[in-house]
Order: structure tokens, then sequence, then C-alpha cells
């Protein structure tokens, strides 16, 4: 027997039964995985004495990274005769040392299997199914998810489906309750339905649907057509060229399927002989000339006949996953045109439920009955692996009694052969073998055997048990199903019923309360006419006779009822005189003003567009405003934007006819106990026929006018050279020329006493007043924040606190890596241009020009020498020797190294160099002068990029620096926890953005000084002189912040709830009561903290890894102004820091600086608040004189004067 084939009787206790449902194997009680292993040997020499299966169900199995070397080191070790028993070492009790049998290593591996192939992929398409069932509303939605949920209560986990052309395993239709992309195998499922459904329906006997090897080998023919003829005898070509010949002689009209299309994206396609069409349809848009071009090719080789293209009607794509639904859906539309309906863009979730429910139902409806199990035998599965990463379950028969299991309390004797295994069904798929793992692979014989298993002789007493029918578990399951079966429809009917009850229930409230409406709207309307006098005190309506005049009735009429009144007789006096339009009734002062502009004498400039009508209405005109309140009023405290309408529409249909609710709805504060008008409307309504206007401010630039003029046109042929400007390069450029014609004007103060900087808030409003720029650039969404952040953040400060405590760690053998992408050129793919120019080229920009520098900060204050890491693979991709400040950057141990390859990211090489040369050298340095031992531990806290959480990453760690600890960020909370992105890129940052500035207006500067005419001075963005200058703006950042006050300031801005990550923080008598607290508040956190420490990483979610991977190019980052002084981006940052930062403006005590929108900072000086006025060519001094007013003079522009 083999010691590894884990006993049938025990396969029943230990392993989910194959006939159970898949609902039924999710609530099967398997025992946990761990996440790490131990080193030690598994298997022993000593034979096991005894064994509980109770405690196997809860002993955790090991880990899924390592098991396959275990179990292989377990069967070599076996046949060495070195293992008769294994054991649990993993696990951390007395139980690891507890022997078992060598089969609970196959035990091992087939719930590993369970859980990888088969309960994880249903657990994600169960709970995807909830999340999708809880979003709609609609009874048919509700009622399809509820036919998914009843599928998983009936449909066998193991085996393959039936009724398709491939009988393909379960587990497969996992996928289509998920958002991954379905292969091949799902489309030809849902071909077949649509193929039967074809048939059935008998609107088209002629119309073909064929699955999708049919056009791949079109494809392939086509593609051979100069090397190989296509004929009818051709091999493999054959069914193609029987399906073409039908189409020619009329036996087949068209034919339609499925396109794979560069192996990622499905479309639809459709020939249509009579009309001589071929169709193509594709969810993304637009067509592939290739598909196109290969079906005209086929179908002309038989219908010698010219076909034109035509694109089949679709549903656009709006995710990367339902290309599809959506190409099978236009396929269905297509040859059903009255039964299947174009799916809405919001309704692929839904469809898929749909095809797994089709799926399901006809997967049951061809499914064999599964036969009476032999007496003696079992149903089990056994594992067959498909491929190198895949399993499939098969339903196996084995026998119950074998040479290590006897039954003794049976008094016959059992069989003496007993009935070897036998398959349910044959279900493996095509041009697979079968390997068992788990049950006995044995063939079938021919014996019978009698009913019951046994023989008794007839002298011997009967059992009771012969008295009774004996029901096999077989049968039972059968019953059970057919019981299941019989409940999903009553669950359908009853739903169903439920669901008209409730339609007819919701019709007949919404009567009643349009009943009570319109009741109410009756009831106040005859209340208004009692008041008005049209009906009196009993309700009703009083008569012509008993009025004399209308003035009458308007005496006894309230005041605000009269003014309403008024109001709308005013309104529509004004929509008469201005043929109803409503817009300029409601803005008096625009025919006011035009009035007056055509009533003057004098000559002034001539009017280039005419006077046009107002457009948008002005709802807080006096006359308007009124009755809008009034309605309000009526309605109700409530102040429904929706009924206020209404009301309003139904008082004057033709004056509120542009106003809608959303409109509306702004007006209104909903901040307190009930609603009312904001105070901003409030302020609108206060200034009645005056809404607003435009006011100009004045330019410091005015005085200049030439040098203004020699600035934009120097900045207009840069741009026309295509020249990458950014708002720094634009800014250096300015000051240059300002600080070489026009010194003074950084000296004269302003009215408020500020100096003028040329700031880059300054800039931004300059270029886009005088020349219409605008920066023309890319964002995409930040990083989302977890909903448990709080939670997560605590439980990273206090694993760090541990470890320190655990190991007393020191603050000095504690360091934050983080690596930050520097551009050479800022703008290579960013640039200003005009305000809407479709096509904006740069110099440069089909390269990205940008290094990445490694950052490290350490807990007590210090900043390790930078990593830089350039693109290329030769010395020549790195900085000069003669490059300035490189030799105090090399004397300062900083790392200039080339990616070796075509990307400047950090690789596994950079990395490990990073730590031999940098990080490693660093701690031995402070345990020799701290006077610790070798063995001391640190601590390097990183973030979970690809590189860091590798396999390869931290094995080598492990290896290599063993006494160094890893621990990891959380996921996507970098931006809180991490101190280099929290304290420091954003000061680094900065003091690069200032060193590049510099270099560009001392270059500029040098050019002017030497007699360079302002035209032709260049700015000089070769790759090589860019190269040398980051020596310089990194050298001047690492000296200017490697301050103990700065770096520790980092530490102490990453907070989680009252901790911080500052070493007093971190060994605080409050962090360690916590921890003391922690088998309390948080014991499964507690447990994980006290478990092994492993060289795990980190387990992230898909959409963790691709933001933890993304570049900081993509991300939105904010930046401050470049004149901005460093120790002001640190005031905003924590308490301010001095640094002695030189800047190219004299330094001054007048600087206001505020935060912008987008969090940077920028000055809120007068004099940087302005920009220049410009009329065509000219700069218009716009400086105010007196009360607000502009200076008058003449005008010379359009006069002889």
């Amino acid at each position: 027997m083999d010691p590894f084939a884990i006993p049938a009787h025990f396969q029943e206790d230990l392993l989910p039964s194959p006939t159970c449902s898949i609902s039924e194997f999710l609530q099967f009680p398997f025992p946990p995985q761990a996440r790490s292993n131990s080193d030690s040997q598994y298997w022993s020499a000593d034979v096991p004495v005894t064994l509980d299966v109770e405690r196997l169900k809860l002993l955790e199995v090991p880990c899924r990274a390592s098991l396959e070397q275990i179990s292989h080191q377990i069967y070599q070790s076996h046949k060495l005769n070195q293992a008769a028993s294994i054991q649990y070492l993993h696990v951390p009790t007395s139980c690891g040392r507890e022997l078992f049998p060598l089969w609970v290593v196959t035990f091992w591996c087939e719930v590993s299997r369970l859980r990888q192939y088969v309960k994880e992929p249903w657990e994600r398409a169960q709970l995807w199914l909830e999340k999708k069932g809880s979003m709609y509303r609609k009874p048919e939605m509700r009622r399809v998810c509820e036919e998914a949920h009843a599928a998983l209560r009936i449909l066998p986990w193991a085996g393959n489906t039936f009724g398709f052309t491939d009988n393909e395993p379960v587990t497969r239709l996992a996928e289509y309750l998920s958002d991954v992309w379905l292969s091949t195998v799902h489309v030809d499922q849902q071909l077949d339905l649509l193929r039967r459904d074809v048939l059935r329906s008998g609107t088209d006997l002629k119309c073909e649907i064929v699955n999708l090897a049919f056009f791949v080998k079109v494809l392939e023919l086509y593609r051979d057509r100069n090397r190989v003829p296509y004929t009818a005898d051709q091999r493999g070509a054959r069914h193609v060229w029987a399906v073409g010949e039908e189409l020619a002689k009329d036996v087949r009209s068209r034919i339609c399927g499925i396109v794979n299309v560069e192996e990622s994206h499905w479309v639809a396609v459709a020939i249509e002989v009579l009309d001589l069409i071929v169709w193509y349809g594709d969810a993304r848009g637009g067509s592939n000339s290739e598909v196109c071009e290969a079906l005209e090719w086929w179908i002309c080789q038989h219908v010698k006949k010219e076909f034109r293209h035509k694109p089949l009607p679709i549903t656009r794509q709006r995710d990367s996953h339902s290309c599809s639904v959506l190409a099978l859906n236009a396929t269905g539309y297509f040859c059903l045109p009255g039964k299947v309906h174009l799916l809405e863009p919001s309704d692929t979730a839904y469809e898929r439920i749909a095809c797994f429910a089709r799926v399901v139902k006809r997967d049951l409806d061809n499914r064999p009955i599964v036969p009476d199990v032999p007496f003696g035998l079992t149903s089990t599965f056994e594992s067959v692996p498909v491929g190198s990463h895949r399993f499939v379950f098969t339903p196996v028969l084995v026998p119950i009694m074998d040479d290590a299991y006897t039954i003794d309390h049976i008094d016959t004797e059992p069989i003496t052969n007993p009935p070897n295994t036998t398959a349910v069904a044959s279900e493996h798929p095509r041009g697979q073998a079968s390997a068992p793992t788990t049950a006995f692979a044995m063939s079938s014989t021919s014996e019978e055997i009698p009913q019951g298993g046994f023989i008794h002789p007839a002298s011997q007493p009967q059992k009771i048990s012969h008295y009774f029918q004996v029901t096999t578990a077989a049968e039972r399951i059968a019953t059970d199903r057919a019981r299941a079966r019989e409940e999903w429809r009553e669950n359908i009917e009853n739903d169903r019923e439920k669901t008209e009850a409730a339609d007819v229930k919701g019709k007949k409230r919404k009567r009643e309360l349009t009943t009570a409406r319109v009741q109410a709207y009756r009831e106040r309307k005859v209340a208004d006419e009692k008041v008005m006098g049209i009906r009196d005190e009993d309700g009703k309506i009083v008569k012509v006779k008993k009025v004399r005049t209308m003035s009458m009735r308007l005496n006894k009429c309230p005041l605000h009822l009269m003014n309403a009144l008024q109001s709308l007789c005013l309104v529509a006096e004004a929509s008469v005189k201005s043929l109803f339009n409503v817009a300029e009734a409601s803005r008096p002062n625009r025919s006011f003003k035009e009035g007056v502009r055509q009533n003057r004498t004098e000559p002034g400039r001539p009017r280039e567009k005419s006077y046009k009508e107002a457009v948008l209405t002005n709802w807080m005109s006096p006359m308007v405003w009124s009755m809008i309140d009034r309605a309000a009023q009526r309605v109700g405290h409530q102040m429904q934007p929706t009924m206020i309408v209404k009301e309003l529409k139904r008082t004057d249909p033709v004056l509120f006819e542009a106003l809608v609710p959303q409109t509306l709805g702004g007006w209104i504060n909903r901040d307190g106990d009930r609603p009312i008008w904001s105070a901003r409307t409030l302020e609108r309504v206060a200034k009645g026929n005056k809404p607003g206007g435009i006011t100009t401010r004045v330019g410091v630039l005015v005085k200049y006018p030439e040098v203004t003029t020699e600035i934009l046109k120097f900045l207009q042929g840069l741009r026309d050279a295509s020249v990458a400007l950014t708002l720094n390069t634009i800014r250096g450029l300015l000051i240059a020329h300002l600080e070489h014609r026009t010194p003074q004007i950084f000296k004269d103060p302003s009215p408020d006493g500020s100096l003028f900087r040329c700031s880059e808030s300054f800039v931004a409003k300059f270029i886009a007043r005088s020349l219409g720029w605008s920066i023309r650039r890319s964002t995409c969404a930040g990083r989302k924040i977890p909903v448990n952040a709080e939670e997560i953040l605590l439980q990273a400060f206090l694993r760090m606190a541990y470890v320190i405590k655990d190991h007393r760690i020191p603050s000095e053998l504690i360091a934050n890596s983080d690596q930050t992408q520097m551009t050479l050129a800022q703008g290579c793919h960013m640039t200003y241009a005009k305000t809407g120019s479709t096509q904006v080229s740069t110099v440069g920009s089909e390269e990205k020009r940008a290094i990445t520098v490694m950052v490290t900060l350490t807990n007590d204050g210090i900043i390790l020498p930078f990593q830089t890491i350039h693109k290329g693979s030769t010395k020549g991709s790195l900085p000069s020797q003669k490059a300035p400040y490189m030799t105090e950057s090399l004397l300062a141990r900083f790392l200039f190294e080339s990616s070796m390859t075509k990307t400047y990211w950090s690789t596994q090489a950079t990395m490990r160099r990073f730590v031999d040369v940098i990080l490693a050298p660093h701690f031995e340095a402070v345990k020799k002068r701290l006077d610790l031992p070798h063995a001391q531990c640190s601590i390097w806290f990183i973030d979970c990029w690809s590189v860091h959480r590798s396999d390869e990453f931290l094995s080598w760690i492990a290896v290599s620096h063993d006494t160094i600890i890893v621990l990891f960020v959380p996921a996507c909370l970098t931006g809180l926890m991490q101190p280099c992105d929290v304290g420091f890129q954003r000061i680094f940052k900065h003091s690069l953005k200032v060193s590049a500035h510099d270099d560009v207006v001392q270059e500029v500067l040098q050019q002017l000084a030497s007699g360079t005419a302002v035209d032709d001075v260049i700015i000089n963005t070769t790759l090589g002189v860019l190269r040398d200058r980051t020596v310089k703006w990194v050298w001047k950042a690492f000296a200017a912040l490697n301050k103990p006050e700065v770096i520790k300031k980092a530490w102490s801005m990453c907070k989680a709830g009252k901790f911080n990550l500052s070493y007093e923080s971190l060994i605080s008598l409050e962090a360690l009561q916590a921890l003391r607290d922690l088998p309390v508040t948080d014991p499964k956190f507690f447990a994980e903290l006290i478990a092994p420490r492993s060289r795990q990483p980190p387990t992230l979610s898909s959409e963790e890894a691709d933001l933890e991977d993304l570049e900081e190019d993509s991300l939105n980052v904010f930046g401050d102004d470049s004149e901005v002084p460093m120790g002001t981006v640190l005031q905003v940052q924590g308490e301010p820091v001095r640094l002695e930062v030189k800047s190219d403006v004299a330094d001054a005590d007048d600087r206001d600086y505020i935060p912008e929108d987008g969090g940077g900072l920028v000055s809120n000086a007068d004099a940087e608040t302005t920009f220049v006025e410009c009329i065509g060519n000219r700069v218009v001094d716009a400086t105010p004189q007196g009360r607000g007013l502009r200076k008058k003079r003449k005008n010379v522009m359009y006069s002889a004067q």
C-alpha cells in the first residue's frame, strides 16, 4: 500500500465530498494555512502511534509557497528509509512535535490546492455577486441575481460542465462572476447557448454561428495565402472550405461569431451573403484592417462578388474587461434582433451574471444522474494537473476498506477482493493526462458484488436493518438535489409574486400621494382666492355683479400679494417689449449701457461685435426674485427645489421656462435645522439688477513697455522653436531680462510696501493675459486612502515600537529610504502653449529626461549620502568628473550609478549596491561608535514598491545582512507614514527647483552681459549639460537640509493617532502600555506580532500594487513657487526652522505667502498679484487714479492726434 495515499475512510472526514454544492463546499471547515514556515526538518524516522482526526482539522497546514519543496524532501527521505512520519514543526506549540502518518503531507497538498484553485475563486465570485446584487433595484435584475445564488446552492463543485462542445472544469465558471477578462472557454460556451437559441427560435435556420477556432483558422489561411494555396483538400481547412461552399450555394445565408484581436480584445464579426456585407463590431470603436481583409478574402474565394464593410451595431465599452460580453451581445442582436437588445454600458455586470445563470441551467439539464455507490466504495476526487499552474478535481470511487483499516465490530467476513476504483464520469479535458494524487487509480473489474456487499448464511440471525429498506448515499444526494431544485423553483415563483405585489402596492401608494398633493394644492388655491376676494367664506366663487371694480378687490389683497402681482405685470410688460426675451428683461443695465453707447458723440474705438441680447437670466432681479421667494413659501419649509420650480412654472411657464431644480438647489443652505436661502444668494439679491462685473488690476510692467515687448517676443520665439517652457524656466528668463534692463523694478516698493520679485503666480497671470498661454499637461487620480487608515497606521506604529523594544534598537539604527524622481529639464512632456492648442510639440519630448535619487533619513536626524541612478549602461550616462560640486559629492560618499536598463528607475542590482555601500556601512559605523555588538539589529523602513517586496530582494537581505530588519510602510499610506514623503520630499524638491531656476537666470544673464542680443539668447537643454547640473542641485539640497531639527521633524510628522514616529514617542510609556493592552484590544494583531518573524513580503491587492508601483510623475504633486524661501516652506510643515539659503532676489521682511488651490505656497503681496493689460500689440497703462477710476487721457489710437 502507498503510504502517501490518504485512506478512503479519512477522506470522508478531512476532505469535502465531490457531490456537494459550491455553497456547501465554501462552508466546509478547511484547516487554516500558515503564512510562513520553519526551516526545520518536517519528517521523522519514528513511527506514529495514534492519530487524532479532529486535531488534523484544526492544525495549520504549511505555507503554500514552500509546500511543494517540503513534500519533495519528504518523498526523497522516504525512499532512503529516513522518513516514517511527519511533524507540524511550523506550529509553535506542543502539537508541532507530535508524529503523524506520511499521508498527511498529501492531505496538506490537497488542502492547499483546494484553497487556491476552488475556494478562493468561488469566494471572490460570491462576494462579487453579493456586491452587484445589492446595487440592483429592478425586479428582473434582482431575479437573475437570485437565480445565480440558487445555482451556487445546487451546482457541484468538482468535475466538468455538461452540455457544451468542450466540457471544461466547473471552477472556470467562477470567472463569470468577476471583472476578469473572459477567456476562450467562456466565449465558446456563450456561442453554444446562442446557437441553441437561434435553432429553437426558427427565425433564420440559414444562420451559422461558428466557434472561435473557425475564425482563427480563417486568419491563419489568410496569412499563409501566398505560401500555401487555399483549396478544398488542404489539411486542416476542410471544415472552413465546406462552410464557405454552403454560403456560396445558399445553404447558409450568413455566418457570425467572435474574433480575438491582438490577443487582448474580443470583437464581433458577421458575413451576410445576400446583401454582400462584411460586418465588424468593436466595442472600443474603430476597425481592424487585417480581420476585415481576411474575412473578405475568404468569402470571395467562394462567392465571386465584391463585398462592402459596415460597422456592426454594438455598445461602446467603458472599462477594460467587458469587450467579450458586449461582443456576444452584439452577435445575439444580429442573429435575434427581436429577442436580444443591445446592452446599456452600465449593465455589463448584470449580463455576466445572466451568462453564468444560463450556463449553470444548461449544465444541470444535461448533467448525468450519479449512479449508486456500491457497497465498500466511497465517492471522493482526484486532483489532475492541467498545465503547470492549474489542477482539475475529478470525482472517483475508491474502496473504503484496505490493508490499513478493518472493521472489527461486523460479525460477517468482508469481501475477499473489493471492487477497484471506477470513475463516475470521464471528465478529463481532451489531451490532458490523468495523474491521480489522492485516490487509488485502479481499473474496473467484472466482479459482481452482492447487494449490501456481504453474503449472510441462512442459518445466521439477521440484523434489524435487514427488515428495512436501505437508502444509498447516491439516492439521498439525488433526493436532496431534487428537493433543492423544487425549492429553487418555489423561491423564484414566490419572489416573482412578491415583486408583483410590491409593484401593485407602490403604484397604489403613488396614487394616494398624488391625490393628497392635489388636494393640498386645491386647498391652498382656495385659501388664496378667499384672501383675494374671489371666493367667499364658504368657499363659493363670488359673482361679478357683487364686485364693483378691480381696485376694490386689490385693496383687500395683502401687500406681498400686490407686490407679486405688480412684479408679474412688470415682467409681462418687459417680455412684450423685448419680444419675450426673459434674460434681456432681467438685466435692464445692459440695455441702459447700450443706449448710452449709441448716444455718444465723441469718436472712439470702432465696435468689432454687434450688440447681442442676453442669454442667461438674472433670477436675482427684484421683479423675479419676489415670485421665487413666494413660491418657496407656498411649497413649505422643506424648500424642495423640484416643487418650487413646478410651482413657478405653473404660475408663469414663459418666465421660468429656463429655470431647473439643479440651479435653484444651489441657492439653498441646508446646514441648519431647516433650509434657508444662502448668504451668497441673499447678497446677489441685494445687488438686484447689477449681478456683477469685471474689474481690472494694475500692471507692474506698464512703466516699461519696451522691455515687456522684448520679453513677449522672446518667449514667442522660444515657443515657435518648440522649446519646452515651464513656469520655472519662464520666471528665470523674466528675472534675467529685468535685472539686465530694469534692475530698479526689484527695489521700488508697491503701495502696500512689498517688493516685486516676479513670483510664479505673477508669471502665470502675465503670460495668460499677454500671450493667452496655459500649461499643457496631464494628471491622474491620486492615491486612495483606505477606510481603516487609522487602524493600519496604529498597527504600523506598534509593530515598529515592538521591534525596538524587543531588540533594544537605538535611534541611530533606524532609517527610512525612498526613491524620488528628479527631472533634468522640467517639462519635456509639459509646456506652456496657446490655450486651446491641439498639437503641442517640444524638443526632447521623445524621451523622458529624469533620474532617480535614493534619499535616506535616520531617526536621529541625519541624511545619508544620496544614490543617483541614471538611464544607460556606460560611464557616458553619468555626470562627468568635471561637473560642479562633483569633488564635494564624492567626498561625502555620494553614489552615481547607471541602471544598466532603458529606464532610470532603481533595480535589484542598484538596491543591493545601495545597501552594501551606503546603508550597511553606516549601521556598522554607528555600532562601532556606540560600542554595540555586531549582532545588534537595525530597522530599515521602506515602502511596498515592487523591488522592495520581491522575494528575491528580501531573501538576499536575509542572507547578506541578517541584522537589518525590514519594515514596510502600509500600502497607499506613504503620504501619512513615510518620513521621506511627509516631511522631506517637498523641501527637497523645492531646493532642486530653486537651484534649477538659478542656473537659468545665470545662463541668460551671462549671455546678456556679454552683449548677446535678446533674440539670440539660447537656453542650453542638452542632456550632457543638464546631467552635470544635477550634481550641483543634489549637493546644495544635501548641504542645506542635512540638519537634525529638519530630519527629526520629518519623523515626528508621521502620526498614528496620538503617537508619531519620533524616537521619544516610539519608546514612550504610552506606547509600551498600548503594547501591553494588545492581547485585549486586538488579539489577532497581537498574535501576528509575537509570531516568529519572517521575510515574507506584505500582501497587497492588485489595486494597491498598481498604486505602489506608479511612477511619481503620474501622481498629482503640488509645488511651491521657486521664490518662496526655504524657511517659509518649512513653517507650513511644522515649527519654523532657520536655514541659510541663497535666493536670486534680495531678502526682505515684507513677504506674505498663502497656499494656492493645489496646496503650494504663492506670494500674496500687491506687487505680485497684478498683471499687464494688452490691447493688440500695445501695453495699456491701467493705473488707478482717485476713487478707483482710471486715469483720463485722450484717445490717440483712432484719432488724428
